[in-house]
């Protein structure tokens, strides 16, 4: 299945096939009257046999291998338009094209030729022995030549609109491709990986007291905020394959007596998915964002809190294509979807992932101060708790939606408002439906409490 709301993606060489994407970006550069574009891969390597084919084909300039997001500020940066070579956070299988206009608005074809067309390419037909080009699994090609350059130039750029001054230590996902690359770029924004800074080091640090100096786990740590080490890091950070979406995860400091880093590590501390919705109300609350774009099923409790000081917002559809064009209708200074993407529109124009992660540990370490402070950490994870918010998938025939809603508005008497999908709500909960535009499934959101969420479930799977 070829996936097109937002952009274009499918299984390569399935659904997504060269004769597809020639047709689809001979389009942009013909009705864009496009003389020559910017052009960046991930990691994919049938990406990187698509990059080749295009090169081939049409006019390029190739910046290298870059997340998504550090490739559309680029983009607008240079006043150039461009493809993004990624499906984003689907399986290894699926390929897509991301296509971005100079001014940072995203584009998309208006008609897609059937899989069985054939087209008559203006050279010869693709090569179908294409190598790969110079990926070879090296996580620092994006260093070399001009994507070093990029990378520190879009990094400083955020660490003069972050002003880091304390330093905070997290624990990097290191099997995502991207984030594993960036470790020393984030030390500009003064996050450091605390496996990559003290690799050898499994010294703990208590959330009351200092650790026993009779312990030799190696030296003090001093109190930095997020500096656990290993398994015991305090903050753990996601991403998806091309970086535009952000996760953060918690550790519950240690409540028990004093044990041994084994003990501890074998114990395998719980993670806390923290809420992108609190991530964002935190960003939200700065007095440099008024104007606010957020999808309907954004927390109510969170939205409520910032109409009370005065923040101005508007709902937008779902997807980054919405979200850019509401950024010029609406003149957006910062937006987001629960889903982890993060529009720092006031500061980048485009989305910016980076940057909200080192606002919000900065703000937490600000708020909270180091790990020594239990209270507060305590304090925020029950904020996060308190929410009370569910997301998750179903694979549901697509055309009995509609006579699932029917039957839970009348069951729950609820209230029924079509945008973006179905949002049903009463006085006890908050129900959002949705269609997917990049995966075969509805989306499901529910905010408040569990004892009608297992019913809703029963009767979602039921009927």
């Amino acid at each position: 299945m070829l996936f097109t709301g937002y952009d274009i993606r499918g299984i390569f060489k399935k659904d997504l096939t060269l004769e597809i994407i020639y047709n689809v970006v001979q389009q942009f550069f013909k009705k864009l009257k496009i003389k020559k574009a910017l052009l960046a891969v991930d990691f994919n390597k049938n990406n990187w046999l698509i990059k080749k084919f295009l090169e081939k084909n049409f006019p390029f300039e190739f910046l290298g291998i870059l997340p998504t997001p550090i490739f559309y500020y680029e983009v607008i940066k240079r006043k150039k338009p461009g493809i993004m070579i990624t499906a984003s956070h689907l399986p290894l299988k699926y390929s897509g094209l991301k296509f971005i206009l100079e001014n940072g608005e995203p584009w998309k074809p208006t008609k897609l030729p059937e899989l069985n067309d054939r087209i008559k390419y203006p050279n010869k037909r693709p090569n179908k022995n294409l190598e790969f080009g110079p990926y070879s699994g090296n996580k620092n090609i994006f260093g070399q030549n001009s994507g070093k350059r990029i990378f520190n130039n879009y990094f400083n750029h955020l660490k003069k609109i972050i002003k880091p001054k304390k330093k905070i230590y997290v624990n990097f996902d290191k099997k995502n491709f991207f984030l594993s690359s960036s470790l020393s770029y984030f030390q500009k924004l003064k996050i450091y990986d605390i496996d990559s800074v003290y690799p050898n080091d499994a010294r703990i640090k208590y959330p009351n007291k200092g650790p026993n100096k009779n312990l030799k786990f190696g030296k003090n740590s001093g109190g930095k905020f997020g500096q656990y080490s290993g398994r015991l890091s305090l903050i753990k950070i996601k991403s998806d394959f091309d970086n535009d979406r952000i996760f953060v995860f918690v550790k519950k400091p240690f409540n028990g007596p004093r044990q041994s880093a084994l003990s501890l590590r074998k114990s395998a501390p719980r993670l806390y998915k923290i809420h992108n919705d609190l991530i964002f109300y935190f960003l939200a609350k700065l007095p440099q964002y008024q104007r606010l774009g957020v999808p309907i099923f954004f927390s109510q409790k969170l939205k409520n809190e910032l109409l009370k000081i005065g923040k101005k917002i508007y709902f937008v559809p779902t997807g980054h294509y919405f979200f850019k064009k509401a950024f010029k209708k609406y003149k957006l200074d910062l937006a987001f979807e629960p889903s982890g993407h993060f529009y720092m529109f006031k500061d980048l124009k485009t989305e910016g992932p980076y940057l909200a992660l080192g606002l919000f540990l900065h703000l937490i370490a600000d708020l909270y101060g180091s790990n020594a402070d239990k209270r507060g950490l305590k304090d925020f994870l029950n904020l996060n708790s308190s929410l009370q918010l569910y997301r998750f998938d179903i694979n549901l025939d697509l055309r009995r939606v509609e006579k699932i809603v029917s039957f839970l508005q009348k069951k729950f008497k609820l209230k029924l408002k079509k945008f973006d999908g179905y949002s049903l709500h009463n006085q006890d909960f908050y129900l959002h439906l949705r269609k997917s535009k990049t995966e075969n499934k509805i989306r499901v959101y529910y905010e408040g409490s569990k004892k009608y969420l297992k019913e809703i479930k029963k009767w979602l799977m039921k009927i």
